[in-house]
């Protein structure tokens, strides 16, 4: 799914978000960096969502396909539960435990069907590859190696503590300022949009004509009701394609 997609959308449930959580005025990007730095490593990621979306033209769309006749964006979805492989302790804030149950996180299957991570070496690094193709099928880490070597654009929404999270547990701890992990971040993937920060800032403008929240759920529920959005027959279609077994095997 993933060497094939034409950008990938990501998004992560966390045991917590920030050690410090007494209410602060307005931060500087700099000082909001050193905050998330000083915050996740202390912080698990319990889940890892991955959206791998393709476009088929009409042409390229199977004959046995649902739906109405024409283009539209294939959609393949997976979750993994995310556990270190190494043993080591970690912080859970209760606040954050109970938001993900009330949203029908499921605690029991995290425990039971948990994929396993750790870092992986680094792309340059002699015997890279091998040391990856030898961690077992289910391994984690076998996600973000296929992203990497994909090079396929990410997506996320609002997403600075995702990318953090990714690079603190999967590539290596956290530079000290934010230029670096920009850096960073870059010489892993090259191509990053985020959704939250374009509908703000892009040349539309979308949120300054928007009445309510930054959700994800505000942004689809104002693009819906658009002419030629999403909510429109004429729009771009959506079609969501159930992976082959059951969800829980890395993509």
């Amino acid at each position: 799914d993933i060497e094939v997609a034409d950008f990938v959308a990501l998004d992560l449930e966390f045991s917590g978000l920030f050690l410090n959580t007494a209410r602060e005025g307005a931060l500087s990007l700099d000082l909001y960096y050193k905050k998330c730095r000083d915050s996740i490593p202390h912080f698990l990621p319990l889940q890892l969502g991955i959206c791998c979306a393709r476009h088929r033209p009409q042409a390229d769309r199977p004959p046995d396909a649902q739906g109405p006749t024409g283009a539209a964006w294939e959609l393949r979805c997976h979750e993994f539960n995310l556990w270190p492989q190494d043993r080591r302790l970690f912080t859970a804030d209760m606040q954050s435990l109970r938001f993900l149950r009330a949203h029908g996180f499921d605690f029991n299957a995290f425990f039971e069907h948990a994929h396993a991570y750790a870092r992986l070496p680094r792309s340059s690094a002699s015997g890279a590859a091998a040391a990856v193709k030898r961690l077992p099928g289910w391994h984690a880490t076998k996600v973000l190696d296929a992203l990497r070597r994909a090079g396929v654009p990410i997506v996320v929404h609002n997403g600075l503590l995702d990318l953090l999270h990714l690079y603190d547990k999967f590539f290596g701890d956290l530079p000290e300022t934010r230029e670096e992990f920009a850096q960073a971040w870059l010489s892993e993937f090259r191509l990053l949009f985020d959704t939250r920060a374009i509908a703000q800032e892009g040349r539309f403008q979308v949120f300054r004509n928007l009445s309510g929240g930054l959700s994800l759920e505000d942004l689809h529920r104002h693009l819906s009701a658009l002419p030629g959005g999403l909510g429109d027959r004429q729009g771009p279609r959506l079609e969501r394609a159930d992976a082959p077994g059951d969800g829980k095997k890395p993509a």
